[in-house]
């Protein structure tokens, strides 16, 4: 293996798998002066709605329209939760902001439905869409120099608000199962990209030196709530 070579490597820890759940989707939309039935991309089923705010119970698990049967609502939008880490319609830990997006009713985290090679556990992790090939907005890493000094670092994709995963980087000089460490490593910077996203870039404290090998990657561990 070549000296200061950098190896961005992914290592999952499904701990068991969730809870499923049964969600409740409300959607909203002002009056106009438009009439007649109209639609809007809401779930899976075709939902007949009867009045300017509805409800229903069935869970959306991909995108469909909803039939609005009411006049003068010519339009009609999806209403997220308010909080972005509300996890209370689908308790498994997983914000359900980000599995009312992508139609997810049931986490699984070893899914890989948009065959990307992130799982659905990295997906999460990284707030990406996990039924679109998107790994490579996953994370990066290059070689920086400081102070004449060159050091390995690695930027990413973080979701904020999900309460049952956890991403962390790791540290090696060696790749063997026991030299991965958290140690070594400072967090450089935390920049917000949206309200459910923050891009991470940390570094390794440890000049590359001659002759030397380092290696970096992130850890993402799901523990469900127990219930």
């Amino acid at each position: 293996m070549k000296p200061n070579q950098l190896l961005l490597a992914l290592a999952v820890l499904a701990i068991s798998q969730p809870v499923s759940g049964q969600s409740v989707q409300k959607f909203n939309d002002a009056v106009s002066s438009g009439g007649g039935r109209s639609t809007a991309v809401i779930g899976a089923v075709t939902y007949t709605v009867t009045s300017s705010v509805g409800e229903i119970a069935a869970p959306p698990v991909a995108v469909n329209s909803v039939i609005v049967a009411s006049g003068f609502i010519p339009t009609l939008a999806a209403e997220l939760p308010a909080d972005p880490a509300d996890d209370t319609a689908i308790p498994d830990g997983v914000a359900d902001i980000w599995e009312y997006r992508y139609g997810i009713t049931t986490f699984v985290p070893t899914n890989d439905e948009d065959k990307d090679g992130l799982d659905d556990l990295l997906e999460a992790a990284f707030n990406l869409n996990p039924k679109a090939p998107d790994a490579a907005r996953a994370y990066h890493g290059s070689v920086v120099t400081q102070g004449g000094q060159k050091f390995l670092q690695l930027v990413f994709r973080r979701n904020k608000w999900h309460s049952a995963i956890t991403l962390v980087p790791y540290r090696s000089t060696g790749l063997s199962a026991n030299s991965w460490t958290t140690t070594g490593i400072t967090e450089v910077s935390v920049t917000e990209l949206d309200a459910e996203t923050d891009e991470v870039t940390v570094r390794s404290t440890t000049p590359i030196t001659a002759g030397s090998n380092q290696f970096m990657r992130l850890k993402a561990t799901y523990t469900p709530p127990a219930h």
